[in-house]
């Protein structure tokens, strides 16, 4: 686990948990305290994650395209992989406010980056 990508160690520990599903990898929700500039912000971008993973679904199943064939499935689930990676990733820049802010974040994105690695290969054998 690494600290808050807010940095400053005044915030709870987040875990970078990654999943299939669009579930949030920071457990415990927001993990700045209300008051904390940082918590509106960690809020607002946690919805907006939230919207384009919906996005993402709507599209996917509009596009109707389920051929069955094992190109298209490996095509599509890099993307959705790749997808919840920078959607989840691109809202811990919400809480990025200084330096130190930026070392925790770089340590958190390292470690949800492992993280992923690991569990892609686990999940997904050759």
């Amino acid at each position: 686990m690494a600290d808050s990508p807010g940095g400053g160690g005044n915030a709870a520990p987040m875990s970078a948990a990654p999943r299939w599903s669009h579930r949030d990898p920071v457990e415990g929700g927001n993990p700045f305290p209300a008051g904390d500039a940082r918590h509106a912000r960690w809020d607002e971008a946690t919805a907006r994650a939230l919207d384009a993973l919906g996005r993402y679904d709507d599209a996917l199943a509009d596009s109707g395209e389920d051929t069955g064939d094992a190109e298209t499935w490996t095509r599509r689930w890099l993307e959705l992989a790749a997808m919840r990676f920078d959607t989840w990733a691109g809202r811990g820049l919400a809480a990025v406010d200084g330096p130190a802010a930026q070392q925790a974040y770089a340590a958190w994105l390292r470690a949800y980056t492992a993280n992923w690695s690991a569990y892609a290969a686990d999940t997904c054998p050759h």
